[in-house]
């Protein structure tokens, strides 16, 4: 019985002898993969930027094209939102606060 603990045990530590060797395989690959994950990036970043094409849009000779086209897609969306606060600070304004009299009774006696 005591021979079967120990065979147990040592089973046990043969797993977790593997597992390590296997998690450290695991990150040196890993590690290799980020290294070349990183000097890649900025050569797919630079190869990214030249490789667009941009011979047939519109506003492609303007200076100022790019944030023009950036831009026109949200301006109605600005628009609504700015129109959406400004009438909740209106909306807001008008409203009648329980403690305070109504505008039209400022002043008047109710007798």
């Amino acid at each position: 019985m005591a021979d079967s603990g120990a065979l147990v045990e040592g089973v046990k530590l043969l797993q977790e002898e593997l597992a390590a060797l296997i998690d450290e395989q695991n990150n040196r690959s890993l590690f290799v993969l980020t290294i070349v994950t990183v000097l890649a990036l900025p050569l797919n970043i630079i190869a990214g930027l030249f490789g667009m094409n941009v011979g047939g849009i519109p506003r492609a000779q303007d200076p100022g094209g790019f944030w023009a086209l950036r831009m026109e897609p949200q301006g109605p969306r600005q628009c609504v939102t700015i129109l959406r606060s400004s009438n909740r600070i209106t909306e807001s304004a008008f409203v009648q606060s329980p403690t305070l009299p109504a505008p039209g009774n400022v002043g008047s006696s109710t007798s």
